[in-house]
């Protein structure tokens, strides 16, 4: 028992709070869910960079290969190979887009998992908070804070 806040023949009003008990292992529960939901919008975070940086290097890639196959004239550039070149670095900036949606995908998927640990740990750290069900008058006391 962390503290008692009522004594025998005091006046309580529903929802008043009339102990709150101490439990060290709930406690550092909802410490390390809140440190793993931050962890886990961190990670969103770096995902939406990657995200960003992959689009950005595929709009390049796409806009330098359209550059390329509109290209005529005595360059002494074969259009055809550079074209092949630049599709690949295309194709492959495309699949890292994709692999950060994936990442990004994933890193959302952990949040809501973090998240429902969290609330669920939460819920079970509020009933450390011992409320009067109703109003009246304490009649009798069961606990004692052990100081």
């Amino acid at each position: 028992m962390s503290r008692i806040d009522v004594d025998i023949g005091d006046i309580v009003h529903q929802g008043q709070t009339l102990a709150v008990l101490e439990v060290p292992e709930l406690k550092a529960e909802l410490q390390q869910t809140v440190f793993q939901l931050q962890q886990t919008k961190e990670e969103i975070a770096r995902a939406q960079h990657e995200i960003n940086r992959a689009e950005a290097e595929h709009a390049r890639c796409t806009q330098r290969r359209s550059g390329l196959s509109s290209s005529s004239g005595p360059t002494g550039f074969d259009c055809a190979t550079g074209t092949g070149r630049c599709r690949g670095k295309d194709l492959s900036s495309e699949a890292q887009v994709d692999a950060a949606k994936s990442a990004m995908a994933a890193a959302q998927e952990h949040t809501g998992a973090a998240q429902s640990d969290n609330q669920r740990v939460e819920a079970l750290h509020n009933y450390t908070n011992v409320r009067a069900p109703l109003d009246g008058v304490v009649i009798w006391r069961y606990a004692d804070t052990g100081h």
